[in-house]
């Protein structure tokens, strides 16, 4: 019988997700440029995972979800881009 895997507590959680964002934060080597258009409808696309997205567009993986919270929640307008 197949059995669910435990669920992690808070403090293990915290530290799964600390040693992801570290280990693909060596990408953002744009972080002073702003979004541009094409940067951020590629983020809200999503046709490539978020590891694929930071590589290409050389930002962290928490910078690429941050923006495409930001973008569904508000728009392109958040980021000074007017369609």
């Amino acid at each position: 019988m197949f059995e669910m895997p435990k669920r992690l507590n808070d403090k293990d959680r915290y530290e799964q997700r600390k040693r992801y964002y570290t280990k693909h934060r060596k990408y953002n080597t744009n972080s002073k440029n702003k979004w541009s258009k094409t940067d951020l409808q590629i983020v809200i696309d999503k046709h490539l995972r978020d590891v694929e997205l930071s590589k290409k567009l050389q930002r962290s993986v928490q910078a690429i979800q941050i923006a495409r919270c930001n973008v569904k929640k508000y728009g392109f307008e958040f980021y000074g881009i007017l369609n």
